[in-house]
């Protein structure tokens, strides 16, 4: 089969990492600079875009970008001074992700040049597109195409759509996705890797690959679990090419470098690696990579918000009636990349026929395979995710390593077509000029959206607002007040809350200098576990343990609440009796200030998590509020939380106003910890109810050695067990329903929880005198 195709299987393109840089300066620093500014006049119109926006950031309130906000306030000014949330509990964000040094470098140096976390936001969004052109030419360049193509290439994949729909996710780092090329440098270096005796004789670019590796692996977990994906589809390809394992070995070897790598700059990974419990402020389920898997047709729709209606409106139409639609509508390829799919897929077929391919673009064909069986839903990544580790759940954004392959393989295809026509070395640098110019214009076009002046309005609204009214609230109290937030919101990853956005929250440590606010204490840690407590108490006791905790006021943002906060802004006015002090420009937000004002707790932030509740005069914990009970009195489930001589609780569902479920989803057995031993003799007394096929059925109840049988006559029971432990120690009672079921699986309902025994009420009756 002759066709443009074909290639000699001996003729090799090993990319060596010459320094081009140098001699081609004009293609790369125009390329960079061009994306830099074209980025930011897309983002602020002309002439507006000729400098970066300064006064406010280019989104705000949308997804995860206050996290990020706050998160470069924190390194711009230092963590120590800028983070204050979760007061006055101790910030313990261990086992959460954190920026590598190399990004925290990147964020402090624009910070130098931004002067504040907004311009600083800005800067770094704009500079990802220059490093990513520089550094895509570098690569395209390597691997054989001309300075037109590797041109056109490296700005049409610095402008997917990906680069601007993850702005308005917030996801800002994954926009500095300039680590692709390089994985696809390191990809052909080892396909085309013959020995290593050849390697040592480019000791320059052999001594490129520990530093680049290191920086590769400061991108995150994502994109350096990519990279490693990619090498090992490389290696193997290279192994099945030559015959021989140096391929496969090396690309080992390089991703335990990257491993090494990873585990040095993100110390969160190491105890669910190791052992240890992962981060219990994102958990994470195999499920999940499911849900943020693309579709293979969100590859080829156009992008959201297309500049063309009626291709918008075939992607607004699918996005709004089909199910499992998320971030994934980041994957569109554009028309450029689309066609690139095809020329990949087209590699594959000519392959699978015995047709003798350029090994260029037979190695970009196996590794686009390789990347869509992984970011597909029901791929190699739910595999991963079942079997590995659940941790990477967006295979989706393995759709930026896609779409270099698929630009690559497309541009390689018509320069190896165009390179067969018999034309001067002129003319055809001009037939390079007039694709290029064919494929730039309407790509661009089509994989960018006008810049939206009322979208842009709304954001310098909503950030100057909020500056505003944090600035005011600041001016009105002692620098190192505290300020008390309602309504509670888990920190972080939160969903909604009523019209409160994610993190929305966030504004008072992204504005504040000097004020300590109580939001932002992580997820699963005391902090979250006593304000989520707390927040579910009368309005007058939450104030009264502000008060006691040292708070200067309370702050309430009314997008949280079903009635826009008109109650708890009643409630305040009556209990504070005033009005408030400061009110937002919307009027759905305020602050009371209390009278007079609590002195500042002298030593009490980041104390013991003990020493706190004890200052509040009020305790919980995971499993809610503590009261204060005798045994007698016994658990009395139908209250939020558990007495304080109960020290955990396990296996147990969520509160409900009867009572609370056992749920074998979450342990066998339903345990009760106590914070004593119990008395050596006394009489259990349970009233519960009991779930559908455990009725007739009898419930063991263990206590140390001492194990009892009860019957389970009807639907509620009161069960009573005289226990005698003769001397044993025991701080521990467990209770093993005898067949726990679902709801779901019983056509009940769409309740999966397994229940078995219904808590009402629990009591340990001690004998005296004989009398029990």
């Amino acid at each position: 089969m002759n066709n443009s195709m074909q290639e000699p299987e001996e003729r090799a393109y090993p990319p060596r990492l010459q320094p081009i840089l140098r001699k081609e300066w004009p293609g790369w620093l125009s390329g960079a600079l061009f994306a830099f500014f074209l980025a930011s006049l897309l983002l602020s119109g002309w002439p507006e875009g000729l400098l970066p926006e300064r006064e406010y950031p280019y989104a705000y309130e949308e997804g995860d970008t206050p996290y990020f906000l706050l998160l470069f306030k924190e390194i711009i000014e230092e963590e120590s001074i800028s983070f204050r949330g979760g007061y006055p509990f101790p910030d313990n964000r261990s086992g959460f992700p954190q920026p590598a040094f190399f990004t925290r470098l990147l964020v402090r140096l624009t910070g130098l040049v931004g002067r504040s976390p907004a311009a600083a936001y800005n800067l770094f969004f704009l500079l990802g597109f220059a490093v990513t052109f520089v550094l895509s030419y570098r690569v395209l360049r390597s691997i054989g195409l001309t300075p037109f193509f590797a041109w056109t290439a490296s700005l049409l994949f610095d402008f997917l759509p990906f680069h601007f729909l993850r702005l308005e996710l917030g996801h800002i780092f994954f926009t500095w996705y300039w680590v692709v090329p390089v994985f696809f440098a390191f990809a052909f270096r080892i396909f085309f890797l013959s020995s290593f005796r050849e390697e040592m004789r480019s000791l320059p670019g052999t001594a490129m690959l520990l530093p680049l590796l290191f920086l590769s692996a400061s991108t995150g977990v994502y994109y350096t679990l990519f990279g490693a994906i990619l090498l090992i589809a490389a290696g193997t390809a290279g192994t099945l090419r030559s015959g021989r394992s140096i391929n496969l070995f090396a690309a080992a070897a390089l991703v335990l470098l990257l491993s090494a790598s990873l585990l040095l700059q993100f110390p969160f990974l190491r105890p669910s690696l190791f052992g240890g419990e992962g981060p219990s402020a994102a958990p994470r389920s195999f499920s999940e990579s499911e849900l943020y898997a693309f579709k293979p047709v969100q590859l080829l729709l156009p992008r959201s918000g297309h500049r063309i209606s009626f291709l918008g409106e075939i992607t607004r139409r699918y996005s709004a009636e089909s199910p499992l639609v998320n971030e994934n509508e980041t994957a569109s390829l554009g028309f450029a990349g689309t066609a690139g799919l095809g020329v990949l897929l087209f590699t594959c077929f000519a392959g699978i026929v015995g047709c003798r391919i350029d090994p260029r673009l037979r190695l970009l064909s196996v590794l686009g395979v390789v990347l869509f069986l992984f970011g597909t839903a029901g791929g190699l990544g739910s595999l991963f995710a079942m079997t590995l580790s659940p941790m990477a759940r967006g295979w989706n954004r393995i759709s930026v390593f896609l779409a270099f392959a698929a630009l690559a393989a497309l541009f390689l295809f018509l320069q190896k077509e165009i390179e067969k026509l018999s034309l001067s070395s002129k003319g055809r640098n001009f037939v390079f000029l007039v694709f290029s110019c064919l494929f730039l214009l309407p790509g661009i076009y089509d994989q960018t959206a006008p810049g939206n002046p009322l979208r842009d309005e709304e954001t310098r609204r909503a950030f100057l607002r909020d500056r505003s009214f944090i600035g005011e609230i600041e001016s009105s109290l002692p620098k190192g007040s505290a300020v008390y937030q309602l309504p509670f919101m888990e920190y972080p990853e939160a969903p909604p809350l009523h019209g409160l956005r994610s993190y929305g929250l966030a504004a008072g440590m992204i504005h504040s200098e000097g004020l300590r606010w109580s939001y932002g204490g992580m997820k699963g840690r005391e902090g979250d576990f006593f304000y989520r407590a707390l927040s579910r108490e009368p309005i007058a006791l939450q104030i009264e343990t502000a008060k006691r905790l040292g708070f200067a006021g309370v702050s309430v943002d009314g997008r949280g609440y079903g009635d826009d906060g008109k109650e708890v802004a009643m409630r305040l006015r009556e209990l504070l009796d005033r009005d408030p002090a400061v009110v937002r420009a919307d009027g759905k937000a305020f602050f009371h200030v209390f009278d007079p004002l609590p002195a500042i707790p002298s030593g009490l932030a980041g104390k013991d998590p003990e020493a706190v509740m004890e200052r509040a005069g009020y305790r919980a914990d995971r499993n809610g509020p503590r009261y204060p009970t005798s045994l007698s009195e016994g658990i009395d489930f139908t209250r939020r939380g558990f007495p304080a001589f109960i020290l955990d609780a396990e296996g147990l569902s969520h509160y409900e106003a009867w009572g609370r479920w056992s749920d074998a989803v979450l342990s066998p057995a339903a345990r009760f910890h106590f914070a004593a031993p119990l008395p050596d003799r006394f009489v259990l007394q349970l009233t519960a109810n009991i779930f559908g096929p455990n009725v007739g059925k009898n419930l063991l109840v263990r206590m140390g050695k001492r194990t009892f049988s009860l019957p389970l006559a009807d639907s509620s029971v009161v069960l009573s067990v005289e226990a005698d432990l003769r001397g044993e120690q025991v701080d521990c009672i467990e209770f093993l329903p005898p067949e726990p079921a679902s709801p779901l699986e019983l056509g009940l309902s769409t309740d999966a929880r397994k229940l078995g025994i219904g808590f009402v009420r629990m009591q340990i009756l001690q004998e005296r005198d004989g009398h029990k």
